[in-house]
């Protein structure tokens, strides 16, 4: 259990040192490259995307003649309109003669219509005294103010203008390391990453082995000290012994009868002490032993009295 605790703090220590918070500058150039991004898509879109599905043309303003309204640089989006829906008060583009380039955006201040079912339009700046000289035709009409951004006609101007032959350059080398900044780190925080998980699966693939390691050791002890302890509470069984039964065909044995030729055998009777062995005899008292004399009639008479033998000499 103490290795398994080491681990889990190890653990987390790594943890978090691998997950320690990020500085003040890492979020302050994420959010400006956010902010950047964020920014270069909206005029992208607003300049670009947007004027080219509605089919409508981007324009720059150039003199002071709309201010406050439209003042110099602002980015106006003029879209096509049909001569007969234009009011008076509406502010239109129209080309300052038929087929040229050059244009003005100015509002209308009065509509003419003639007799022949014709119309003309009288424009006039907001900032200027006096109404434009030449009346409208509605051939001349490019279309009807959408929308206007400022400040940014300004930057269009400047790259369409002096400023494409250097500009264009500086902002394609430019937005090239950029984009090979951001793939490299891409790259980098990716390997990063991986190496990362890697560790992080070795290390818990580590910490598991050891969490199985000592949750089998302690299984292991406390299966041990359970068998101990049955072991030491277990009360001794001791059967007694049964006596053991004569068989019941097996008649019991009776004394053996004594025989009428072999007489008794008298009971030995007991000492105290041990008989003291007697010496072996020699050839010598063989020869001078005497005799043994004749048993007498009673010790004849009595079955019990063995007659004793007479021993031949030996000559050694």
């Amino acid at each position: 259990m103490l290795e398994s605790s080491a681990s889990v703090k190890s653990g987390k220590v790594q943890r978090t040192a691998d997950d320690k918070p990020k500085g003040l500058l890492y979020y302050l150039g994420m959010g400006i490259s956010a902010g950047l991004f964020g920014l270069v898509l909206m005029v992208g879109a607003v300049v670009i995307i947007i004027p080219a599905v509605a089919g409508a043309t981007p324009l720059t303003v150039l003199t002071s003649s709309m201010e406050p309204g439209l003042p110099p640089g602002t980015l106006v989006v003029v879209k096509p309109i049909e001569t007969d829906q234009i009011a008076i008060g509406d502010v239109i583009t129209y080309q300052i003669e038929s087929g040229k380039p050059g244009v003005i955006t100015h509002r209308i201040t009065g509509i003419t219509n003639s007799s022949d079912g014709g119309r003309t339009f009288t424009l006039q700046g907001d900032n200027n005294d006096v109404a434009d000289e030449l009346q409208v035709i509605p051939i001349q009409v490019v279309g009807k103010l959408w929308y206007s951004v400022p400040w940014i006609g300004n930057v269009s101007n400047y790259v369409n203008g002096d400023g494409r032959t250097w500009l264009a350059p500086v902002v394609a080398i430019a937005l090239f390391i950029y984009a090979g900044f951001m793939i490299m780190s891409g790259i980098i925080s990716s390997a990063r990453k991986r190496k990362l998980a890697r560790t992080k699966a070795d290390d818990e693939a580590d910490r598991a082995a050891e969490q199985q390691e000592a949750d089998r050791a302690a299984i292991a002890a406390a299966a041990t000290i359970v068998v101990t302890a049955a072991d030491a509470t277990k009360p001794v069984r001791r059967t007694a012994r049964k006596p053991v039964a004569a068989p019941a065909n097996k008649p019991a044995r009776k004394p053996a009868a004594a025989s009428a030729d072999k007489p008794a055998r008298k009971p030995t009777g007991t000492t105290s002490a041990k008989a003291v062995r007697k010496p072996a005899r020699t050839s010598a008292d063989n020869i001078a032993r005497k005799p043994t004399a004749a048993p007498t009639l009673e010790a004849a008479d009595n079955p019990a009295v063995k007659p004793v033998r007479k021993r031949k000499p030996t000559i050694d």
